[in-house]
C-alpha cells in the first residue's frame, strides 16, 4: 500500500489571482473528516464556521493575520493552533502585503460526542506549539520533544501533538488500528516514513496520511531534523485509551 502525501503551495504576498484559495486534501479518505488548505492574500477577510455537529480546528502554517472568535483576539503566525467549537465561528483578517496559510480540519461528531460536549464549557482554544505541554512515549527516544497540541478532552475522538528530534533517531514501528492518522510536516522536517514495507521521504510543508491499520515507523538520519504534527482521528471513544501511552514528563507510564 502506498503512503499518500500532498504538498502545500504557498503564495507570495501581492501575487496575482484570487484573494482566497481553498483546496481539499484527501477528500473522503478519512471518515467524518474534511481537511482543506486555505491560502489568504491580503487584504482579505475570511469567516470559518463549524456546522451544527461539526468541530473546527485550524493549524496555521505560514504568514501573519488576526483571528477574532467569541471575544478572543489573537495575532496569529506559523505553528499555532485554534479550535472553534460546534456552530461557532471565527474571523480571519490579513493585511495588505501579507499572506496567511492554514489547514482547516472539520470533524463530524456523533450523538455520543455531542452529549459529551454539552457537559463542557465550549469556548475557543488557542495555543502556540511551543507553549503546549510536553509528554513522553516509549516508542520515542529520550531526546525527542513531544507536545500535546490538542488533548482528547477538548474534542471527542480527536487529538493532536508535535514530535521533534534530530538525527540519527527514530520513532519505533507500531500500529494503531483504532484510529486514522495524518502527519503534517513542519519547516526543516526531512525524514523517511515506512508503512508495511513501503518507504516515503517526508519533508516540511506536506500532509501525509498513514495507511489505515499499517505498521509504521519514522527514521531521521544524521544531519536531518524530524518535526511534524500528528493528528489522531478515533473511530470510537473506547479507542482513545490508546493515548495512555503518552505520559507527562515525570509521571509513570500507565499499563
Amino acid at each position: 500500500m502506498n503512503i499518500p502525501i500532498q504538498k502545500f503551495k504557498f503564495r507570495r504576498a501581492g501575487s496575482s489571482g484570487p484573494r482566497v484559495m481553498v483546496k481539499e486534501f484527501f477528500p473522503g479518505e478519512v471518515p467524518e473528516v474534511c481537511t482543506t488548505f486555505v491560502s489568504l492574500n491580503g487584504p482579505s477577510v475570511r469567516n470559518e464556521t463549524g456546522g451544527p455537529s461539526e468541530d473546527l480546528v485550524l493549524l496555521f502554517l505560514e504568514g501573519k493575520g488576526v483571528l477574532r472568535a467569541n471575544g478572543m483576539n489573537k495575532t496569529i503566525s506559523a505553528e499555532s493552533i485554534c479550535r472553534i467549537p460546534v456552530a461557532q465561528h471565527c474571523e480571519l483578517r490579513v493585511k495588505k502585503g501579507h499572506t496567511l496559510h492554514y489547514l482547516a480540519i472539520r470533524k463530524t461528531l456523533d450523538q455520543q460526542d455531542m452529549r459529551i460536549l454539552k457537559k463542557r464549557r465550549q469556548v475557543p482554544y488557542f495555543r502556540r506549539y511551543k507553549e503546549c505541554e510536553a509528554y513522553g512515549e516509549a516508542i520515542k527516544s529520550a531526546k525527542t520533544v513531544n507536545r500535546t497540541l490538542l488533548a482528547e478532552t477538548i474534542v471527542p475522538r480527536l487529538a493532536m501533538g508535535t514530535v521533534e528530534t534530530t538525527g540519527p533517531d527514530a520513532v519505533a514501528a507500531h500500529a494503531h488500528p483504532m484510529l486514522e492518522q495524518y502527519f503534517l510536516g513542519l519547516a526543516d522536517n526531512h525524514v523517511t516514513v515506512s508503512a508495511d514495507g513501503k518507504n516515503r521521504i517526508f519533508t516540511g510543508n506536506c500532509l501525509l496520511r498513514i495507511p489505515s491499520g499499517s505498521t509504521h515507523s519514522v527514521l531521521v538520519r544524521m544531519g536531518r531534523r524530524l518535526r511534524y504534527v500528528w493528528m489522531d482521528f478515533f473511530a470510537s471513544l473506547k479507542g482513545v485509551s490508546f493515548l495512555k501511552t503518552h505520559t507527562r514528563l515525570g509521571e509513570k507510564k500507565t499499563k
